[in-house]
């Protein structure tokens, strides 16, 4: 079992892909919506943060509105190879929206 990352590299990285990356996140939470099967053809997203990282998954939050009801979402999405440590969390996660990207297109 790998140890788990630093909180407070966790913390940075969020809040830098949050803040520099908020489009990469939003086409990573509608993936994430989308292969959940929870979305409606009229769904839309809102709102999407990177919640959590850690080495083995990261963890999205969203809200999805369906005409006028809207709920708060979250979805945990492993990584396809845990990573041994935090320094590799921009190559998995732009590996990670590489693919999300290719699978939307």
């Amino acid at each position: 079992m790998l140890s788990d990352m630093d909180p407070i590299e966790a913390d940075r990285i969020c809040k830098h892909m949050n803040q520099d990356h908020a489009l990469s996140v939003y086409a990573m939470a509608m993936h994430a919506l989308y292969q959940s099967g929870k979305a409606s053809p009229g769904s839309s997203l809102k709102n999407a943060k990177l919640a959590s990282i850690s080495l083995e998954n990261y963890t999205l939050s969203y809200v999805v509105c369906d005409g006028d009801m809207c709920r708060m979402e979250r979805v945990t999405v492993p990584f396809p190879k845990p990573m041994n440590k935090a320094s590799d969390a921009r190559l998995v996660t732009v590996l990670s929206f590489i693919l999300i990207v290719g699978l939307l297109s």
